[in-house]
């Protein structure tokens, strides 16, 4: 749904971030086995918006979340929350923010069971620190790799998942940090894995409000949870730091 040791070296949001030894964004061990909870009856919510961007509860769920991922990737002007946990090893948590100013404009800043860590990119040019050392250019061969995967480093994990026609249930209208939004659900369970998404998207503007994703696996006992808020319309100023 944002690989440990991969977001305190290069920064990365979401699956890639996550995917050498944690299970989180492992989504190719994702089962073709599921089940649905049938959604409840969920009444309209009015919406005054005309920019052809409202959502209601007669929309298709797959089609909502799709045009969500697609909104969030275009916004220019947002910020992005993740937190993550999780009872492998120890114990972990990862607080993760991500800044968008522009197209090529990003800042993401992540505290890693103390560790902090920050990236800076702009247009062709990335940067990097930890703690409060000094900041450091990224070599442009890793830079290429970042703008070849800009896409998936900016959406949360569970708006990359593959979902089907089906997959995604409305539960129904709620508020999500005083906005309206609708809310989706993904559940699969078989022997291996119990899963559980859930995506809030704006009623007025198809803009992914809130995402969430808890997962049990249910072979070795381990279990994680994290949970995405954004915030649109956020001016943040984003800059080379030298």
């Amino acid at each position: 749904m944002w690989v440990r040791s991969l977001v305190v070296a290069t920064m990365l949001f979401g699956t890639i971030c996550f995917a050498q030894d944690r299970p989180l964004g492992d989504v190719a061990r994702e089962t073709r086995e599921k089940t649905a909870q049938a959604p409840k009856p969920a009444k309209m919510l009015a919406n005054e918006d005309a920019d052809g961007r409202s959502v209601t509860a007669d929309d298709d769920p797959l089609d909502v979340v799709t045009k969500a991922a697609t909104a969030l990737l275009h916004d220019t002007s947002h910020r992005c929350r993740q937190l993550s946990s999780g009872n492998s090893g120890p114990g972990w948590s990862i607080d993760t923010t991500m800044e968008i100013a522009g197209p090529d404009r990003l800042r993401m800043d992540q505290l890693d069971e103390g560790r902090r860590g920050e990236t800076i990119l702009v247009g062709n040019e990335g940067y990097r620190r930890m703690a409060d050392g000094p900041w450091t250019k990224i070599d442009p061969r890793e830079m290429t790799w970042y703008q070849s995967h800009l896409d998936a480093i900016k959406l949360p994990d569970e708006l990359k998942f593959g979902y089907k026609s089906g997959d995604l249930k409305l539960v129904g209208p709620e508020a999500v940090n005083g906005s309206l939004a609708f809310h989706y659900r993904y559940k699969v369970h078989d022997t291996a894995i119990d899963r559980s998404i859930d995506i809030w998207v704006g009623s007025k503007d198809n803009l992914p409000r809130r995402t969430e994703m808890t997962t049990h696996n249910l072979e070795i006992g381990t279990s994680w949870h994290q949970t995405t808020d954004c915030t649109f319309g956020v001016q943040a100023k984003i800059e080379p730091p030298f």
